[in-house]
């Protein structure tokens, strides 16, 4: 299974067959470099790397296959995760320390997840802090890779910019929706004040989430 969006398939050998669990996450990684599709897609060939995703995109936008969509791929070091999870690898436009994106790759990322909503009948995207959460039922779960191993993938650029990934995606979901307003309670020097504020909250029934900037 496979978006219609794809230009090129370079298929790795490095994945797990068949998922055992339906598809209720996105994970968004960055390759920490500035690669061509071309080259991204044959880093997963050689089974000596036991890694790979399902799609690539590169820094002009252009989407390729490396591992079918109903098979698990080897990319956010979670059996858990990848069960669950399209998994995606996309080129930096940017080195160190920022590790950017280009705009057409961001957007690139947008038009997949939209798609992949689509043919999987889901609402749309969300993301939750808290990685040991329950997804919500009929949506895609945005998760990083940090959360299961010492990792700064997806980077600090993607992180800071999946809110407006989110917010575009769910637009383009549901155009009868109008523009909503975000209400910001705080900034937090300290991650463990961060955290503590947003878990207040989530008691307290308001939806939130950890942007780092």
């Amino acid at each position: 299974m496979k978006s219609s969006l794809v230009v090129m398939e370079i298929l790795s050998p490095n994945h797990s067959g068949q998922r055992t669990q339906p598809i209720s996450r996105l994970t968004v990684h960055h390759a920490a470099g500035v690669i061509s599709l071309t080259n991204l897609l044959n880093i997963f060939v050689p089974t000596s790397r036991k890694a790979s995703c399902n799609y690539a995109i590169d820094g002009q936008g252009k989407i390729g296959l490396c591992v079918p969509e109903n098979y698990r791929s080897w990319c956010s070091s979670s059996t858990y995760n990848d069960q669950r999870a399209i998994t995606l690898e996309v080129s930096n436009s940017t080195t160190a320390p920022e590790w950017k994106i280009s705009d057409k790759a961001e957007e690139a990322i947008v038009k997949l997840a939209v798609d992949i909503c689509k043919r999987h009948k889901l609402k749309g995207l969300y993301f939750d802090p808290d990685k040991n959460a329950p997804d919500k039922k009929d949506w895609l779960r945005v998760t990083y890779h940090h959360w299961f191993k010492a990792t700064l993938c997806p980077g600090p650029y993607i992180e800071k910019i999946m809110p407006r990934i989110i917010e575009k995606v769910n637009k383009e979901l549901n155009p009868g929706v109008k523009e909503l307003w975000r209400v910001q309670v705080g900034a937090y020097s300290i991650e463990a004040n961060a955290r503590a504020m947003a878990e207040r909250l989530k008691k307290a029934g308001f939806d939130t989430y950890i942007v780092k900037y």
